[in-house]
């Protein structure tokens, strides 16, 4: 089939062979298609590629190539290929379908950054704008300082003296006035003299005998040595003394008596001294010794007291010093409706370690 339809064409082009090889030279045919001729065995030899879908001759010049799936490649020269009469041209064939589009090329390098363009010129000044509307008025300033006084004018010339006018009539008495507020006291006056002393009011009535106190504790037993007690000190005590006859009336006197160093030991306080007390109809009176640590802790004591309800007394007992000690003495006479006094000293007997 390929060479019915190509037959008419090759043998126009073997006509044509002296005009193909000029071709070659570069010089162009009526349809610009360049024709490529060789020379083999003495005969100009032609080149073209025929389309396998649309049946189209394209002449071929080197060192181009056919597609090499839609051409495929002939060639002839001016011997032929027989000696047959050329058969008449064949029908056109159909056209063939379109072909696919070819895959897009890959795409190019980039190119080089362009020069940065010169600056361009300055714009013109725009027009100037509207004025605002005023602000609001801003706070007041600071008070400025007082000006210097001004210099005092010239004296005026004195005017004329004016005639006298009449006496006036006697105005009615004015109503009186309000008593005005109290003064602010007046600063407090000094002291007065103490007054002198009474006189010694009347003895009272010697109070009952109370009845004995219960046998005191018997003491430890002396170190072996020396045998006895052993006087280490004693405190002087004042003299107290109190008397009520206008009952009930509460009448105190309390003083401390002096105090005694003592050294570690086992001691007795002994009352060296004189007591006495009594009361009244309904009275109560009180007479008390009272012996101390220097840090207030209670080492003995005594008391005699007596009252509508009975006498009582307590005696002094024995204490233990550990570290050695300034031994204090506190003394009081009391009463509300008689009397009571005391006077003397308070001694202490070592009586062990």
């Amino acid at each position: 089939m390929k060479s019915t339809v190509f037959g008419a064409v090759i043998g126009a082009l073997v006509v044509g062979a002296a005009g193909a090889a000029d071709a070659q030279q570069g010089r162009s045919n009526t349809n610009n298609t360049k024709i490529s001729a060789a020379s083999v065995d003495g005969y100009a030899t032609i080149y073209a590629c025929v389309d396998q879908e649309r049946g189209v001759l394209r002449l071929l010049l080197p060192p181009d190539v056919c597609h090499p799936t839609r051409e495929f490649m002939i060639s002839w020269n001016v011997a032929g290929n027989g000696t047959g009469v050329p058969g008449p041209a064949g029908p056109q064939g159909p056209a063939g379908p379109q072909g696919p589009a070819g895959p897009a090329g890959p795409a190019g390098p980039k190119g080089d950054t362009g020069v940065t363009g010169a600056t361009g010129a300055t714009g013109a000044t725009g027009l100037t704008g509207a004025t605002g509307p005023a602000g609001p008025a801003g706070p007041a300033g600071p008070k400025g300082d007082t000006g210097a006084t001004g210099a005092t004018g010239p004296q005026g010339p004195a005017g004329p003296a004016g005639a006298t006018g009449a006496t006036g009539a006697a105005g009615p008495a004015g109503a009186t006035g309000a008593t005005g507020p109290a003064g602010p006291a007046g600063p407090k006056g000094d002291t007065g003299a103490t007054g002198a002393t009474g006189p010694q009011g009347p003895q009272g009535v010697q109070g009952e005998q109370g009845p004995a106190g219960p046998q005191g504790v018997p003491g430890p037993a002396g170190s072996g040595g020396g045998g006895g007690a052993m006087f280490a000190g004693e405190s002087v005590l004042p003299e107290l003394s109190v008397n009520v006859t206008s009952c009930p009336s509460q009448q105190d006197s309390p003083a401390y008596g002096s105090s005694v160093p003592l050294t570690p030991g086992y001691y007795r306080a002994v009352l060296d001294g004189s007591t006495s007390i009594g009361k009244g109809t309904n009275g109560t009176s009180q007479i008390s010794i009272y012996v101390w640590s220097s840090s207030g802790l209670a080492l003995t004591e005594f008391g005699k007291s007596v009252s509508s309800s009975g006498a009582s007394e307590r005696s002094l007992g024995y204490f233990r010093l550990t570290v050695s000690d300034q031994i204090n003495v506190f003394a009081y006479v009391g009463t509300n409706c008689g009397n009571a006094s005391l006077s003397g000293k308070l001694g202490f007997e070592r009586v062990g370690d």
